[in-house]
């Protein structure tokens, strides 16, 4: 390139021969001509070469390779811990980065001789796009778990090459480690030098630096949405209101190790580890210089096997990308937004009837009746106990009143003269033990019962085929799946346990002294079959949760089980409820024909929204509890598992009147909202804690309804990935306190237009409401409470307890809301909005938007997939205008998508937060074809707070509604 540059053709000379001067003029000539290029044609020349040379190595991708560590070849934190593997080849192509790995120690296992070292592993990365990429290691031999890549696991679903991702590798020889950083930033992401690293075939840890201390994810637990420095157990069990602390064991129902991190540039990235075993995952304080955080993994084996997700500023990016990987969400029926009824107690379709009566007589709406195992024959599944709810009648009433039902399924199949065991046994579908090769015995609510392998080719067609046993009997709306961690009253089995115990008549007995009965008999069996030793616990490296009682099998079947196909029950037991989930939709979806199957289970892994929800399980009547609920909610949004509730006014101990009535007031905006207590509490229906229940209940419910299509729709336009009940930094990133406790766990949005601040405190009767920066209207009122585009603010707004929760309008944004006077059914919501308008102004301009999704019937789920999901039926409404010496506004319709479907909605009343006093507003109304439908002028707004329109009139896209009046007629 250089000589190209600067080369001048030669000086001429005189003495040369006449042929040679020929040849040289010919030459000097032919030169001479390359001379005369200026400078700006050299340099196309120039690149033109450079982009041809990089256009070949592109199709190559780079790894920095490093010979030795800066920390040398014993940066463990103990000989125990050191890291022996060095590299011994690296290459890469366009779609690949590989290297073989050899471990350099004498041992052959790892503390225990079960676990036997991988001493030759292969490492692999993968980009799937831009931002996405894969790296796993495999043992040589091939022989250590790991989850299959395909369906219903998460898995990649492209791989090649990709012109230009944004990922730096760097691959450390002596010993190994490996770097990841961001291309466009140069911020490493991931990085285990300096720190321990070993696979063998029982214990697996690596640690990775952290750059910053905002870290979200790893579930589930009962917890602060940002973790803290700690240790939290991913391993799915049942456990009855436990609330981390930072220290092992606390993890419950299910297993999701991922996390999502603000890097130092603002950007965010999500983090996958795709196991199911159980494991450890600590965030600890960093040992290396210049480093905030350090996150280690202690996992009961398996490979290692990692996912990268790259987002910008806005978080929302890396989570959907996330949502992307594991297949999206699926969406529900219009219903599943109504008020659900629960209780482990009701013993009667006479009690079912008497609670709906009470709901209609106190105007409270209800839509869904959930029957907990109570409805069933000595609590067996698939069974209707027909003395206490007849079939044939039980089906009518919910016909009659128009209610869904829900009933329980649990885990275990207890042993009895009845198809659903019998059956069982036929199909050969049940989980074995290792000590006799039997089904594995546990303890559940039947007795003796024994468990479904998922694995079993059989397991799925039984599955339906108990389905439909269930369903000839009573036709169920959804499916409520229960005890799928899996849970067990005995520790691992219990082979002894006597069948013959179990079966005692309740009949003339209570509900409530048939279970004190059960329950005497459940506490005796955990107490003869607990144990903290013995079992593949004892045989382990490392055993993660409870160091007070090392062992996996606690209140759970042993992990010393072999699946079909001989798959150690080690590693997949944490995919119980998920699989069981699978096969729920399967037959919902397949045999039934449901266009949203709607299954809500306890135990849930990466990729269960794919198929079902969740509730946040047993929590209790206290107010921890209540706080605790939003973060439990915004996490499951992480997860991908945005639908979901936590049980109002707690499921366990007795609740308060101020905690139900509190609980109502934010439990109203969970997306799943459902009342369910245990058997021996005290009644905590709406109307049954004395009249300030009921008044925050009447008016919290009013106001759910009056926004269930705004929340409905929500869900709709994410078409399955994002979230939908967020924290304030989703939608404010930039604003550091949002990052901060106790804010992060205190408020949360709807959208991008509500913002939510609830009271969590016994004796409060106002929130100091923090306020980003922008402009924000009290939902209810209208009342302008805080205008800065620049600077956030607190401020104190009351909160009766008899009233709804404070609830606030973002400016710049349109809600569609309605009159839910009367209604007690979502069906019977009809199509007429308000249009909540919180304008924004910016100098002389005002603006908002939002949109409405204009289906006329939003209870048919075929018509909701088909013209809202797959195409397109939400209808925009945008505001703008100037203000210069008068107002002039044009509200818009139009649709969102050119190819969309849209039905026309009734535009009840226009109320514009943010314009107060006007008068003599002229309102003109024009169609697409600018034909007047509507004009009049408005001498006085019906409401003081804000300008408000009655329009009682339908629109269509391409409608524009045009306002004028007066500045000085405005305050």
């Amino acid at each position: 390139f250089f000589f190209l540059m600067i080369r001048r053709p030669p000086r001429s000379t005189q003495s040369r021969s006449s042929a040679a001067s020929d040849v040289y003029k010919r030459q000097v000539s032919t030169q001479s001509t390359w001379g005369q290029f200026n400078l700006m044609a050299r340099l196309t020349v120039l690149i033109a070469v450079v982009f041809a040379f990089f256009a070949v190595s592109s199709l190559q991708l780079q790894v920095e390779v490093i010979e030795e560590s800066f920390f040398g070849s014993s940066a463990g934190r103990s000989a125990q811990f050191e890291n022996k593997y060095i590299v011994t080849s690296v290459k890469s192509d366009a779609e690949r980065i590989e290297a073989d790995l050899e471990y350099k120690g004498d041992e052959t296992y790892y503390l225990k001789p079960i676990s036997v070292i991988a001493r030759q592993v292969k490492l692999v990365i993968t980009f799937q796009s831009a931002s996405e990429c894969h790296i796993k290691m495999t043992d040589g031999a091939g022989k250590f778990f790991s989850l299959p890549e395909e369906d219903p696991y998460p898995h990649d679903r492209a791989s090649g090459a990709v012109a230009e991702p944004d990922f730096h590798v760097s691959i450390t020889k002596r010993p190994f480690s490996l770097k990841i950083a961001r291309r466009s930033t140069r911020e490493v992401i991931f990085n285990t030098e300096g720190y321990s690293f070993i696979i063998s075939q029982y214990y697996l840890e690596f640690t990775s630096r952290l750059t910053s201390s905002n870290i979200y994810g790893l579930g589930e637990r009962a917890y602060s949405f940002r973790l803290g420095t700690g240790t939290y157990t991913i391993n799915s069990g049942d456990k009855v209101m436990w609330i981390e602390d930072g220290t092992p064991g606390h993890g419950t129902y299910g297993q999701h190790p991922m996390y999502l991190v603000r890097e130092r540039s603002g950007n965010y990235h999500t983090a996958f580890f795709r196991s199911s075993a159980a494991m450890d995952v600590s965030i600890e304080s960093s040992r290396l210089p210049f480093i905030s955080k350090a996150i280690n993994f202690k996992v009961v084996g398996g490979i290692f096997d990692f996912k990268l997700f790259l987002g910008d500023e806005n978080p929302e990016t890396a989570t959907r990308l996330y949502h992307e990987y594991l297949g999206g969400w699926i969406q529900r029926p219009f219903w599943a937004f109504g008020i659900h009824q629960c209780r482990y107690g009701y013993n009667s379709l006479a009690e079912f009837k008497q609670v709906t009566q009470e709901f209609e007589k106190n105007s409270l709406p209800l839509d869904v009746f959930w029957g907990d195992i109570n409805y069933m024959v000595q609590y067996q599944d698939f069974t209707i106990d027909e003395t206490r709810f007849p079939a044939a009648d039980l089906q009518q009433f919910f016909k009659d009143k128009n209610l869904k039902f829900v009933p329980i399924i649990d885990a275990g199949i207890g042993e009895a003269d009845h198809v659903s065991y019998t059956q069982a046994i036929e199909q050969d579908v049940f989980i074995k033990s290792s000590l006799d090769g039997k089904p594995i015995v546990g303890a559940v609510w039947p007795g003796r019962t024994h468990f479904v392998d998922w694995l079993h080719p059989n397991a799925t067609k039984y599955w339906g085929d108990m389905m439909d046993v269930l369903y000839q009997k009573t036709k169920f709306d959804g499916m409520w799946l229960d005890m799928n961690e899996v849970s067990s009253f005995c520790d691992g089995e219990c082979p002894t346990l006597n069948v013959e115990d179990w079966k005692f008549d309740m009949s003339g007995q209570s509900a409530k002294e048939y279970t004190l009965k059960l329950n005497s008999l459940l506490n005796q069996t955990m107490t003869n079959f607990s144990r903290c030793e013995g079992g593949l616990s004892d045989l382990l490296p490392y055993v993660p949760g409870n160091t007070s009682c090392p062992n996996l099998d606690w209140k759970t079947i042993s992990v010393n089980v072999s699946h079909y196909g001989s798959v150690p029950g080690l590693f997949v037991r944490g995919l119980y409820g998920f699989l069981e989930t699978k096969a729920t939709y399967d037959y919902l979806k397949g045999r039934l024909g449901q266009t949203f199957p709607y299954i809500v289970s306890r135990s849930t892994f990466p990729g269960h929204g794919r198929y079902g929800s969740h509730w946040t399980g047993d929590n209790g009547a206290f107010w921890p509890w209540l706080k605790l609920s939003i973060a439990g909610v915004m996490n499951f949004n992480l997860f991908g598992i945005p639908y979901l509730g936590a049980d109002l006014c707690g499921f366990a101990r007795n609740t308060s009147e101020e905690l139900c009535a509190r609980w109502y007031q934010m439990g109203v905006l969970y997306p799943l909202v459902r009342n369910h207590n245990d058997f021996d509490t005290v009644p905590q229906e709406p109307y049954a804690l004395g009249p300030n229940v009921l008044a925050a209940a009447q008016n919290s419910v009013r106001l759910r309804y009056s926004i269930t299509k705004h929340y409905y729709g929500q869900f709709i336009r994410k078409n399955g990935k994002g979230t939908v009940f967020k924290p304030l930094f989703f939608e404010f990133p930039h604003d550091p306190r949002t990052l901060e406790r106790p804010l992060i766990d205190e408020q949360f949005m709807l959208g991008n237009a509500l913002m939510v601040a609830p009271v969590l405190n016994q004796g409060q009767t106002e929130v100091n409401v923090y306020f980003p920066h922008g402009t924000w209207y009290d939902f209810n009122t209208g009342e302008l409470l805080h205008e800065d585009m620049k600077l956030s603010g607190r401020k104190k707004v009351k909160a009766p307890l008899t009233g709804t929760v404070p609830l606030f309008l973002r400016g710049g944004s349109v809600v569609g809301s309605q009159n839910a006077q009367g209604i007690l059914r979502v069906q019977n919501l009809d199509n007429t909005f308000d249009l909540k308008i919180g304008v924004s102004k910016d100098t002389n301009t005002i603006f908002a938007q939002g949109s409405i999704m204009a289906l006329a019937d939003y209870n048919n789920d075929k018509a909701v997939e088909d013209r809202c999901i797959t195409k397109n039926c939400f209808l925009n409404v945008n505001v703008a205008g100037t203000i210069d010496s008068d107002y002039n506004l044009m509200i818009t319709f139009t649709k969102d998508n050119a190819q969309g479907e849209v039905d026309s909605i009734k535009v009840g009343n226009v109320q514009l937060y943010g314009i107060k006093g006007a008068q003599n507003v002229h309102v003109k109304l024009e169609n697409e074809k600018s034909e007047i439908k509507l004009e009049k002028t408005l001498e006085k707004s019906e409401n003081p707070n804000f300008l408000q329109i009655s329009l009682d009139q339908e629109v269509a896209p391409d409608y524009i509604l045009k306002l004028y009046f007066s500045k000085q007629e405005s305050a």
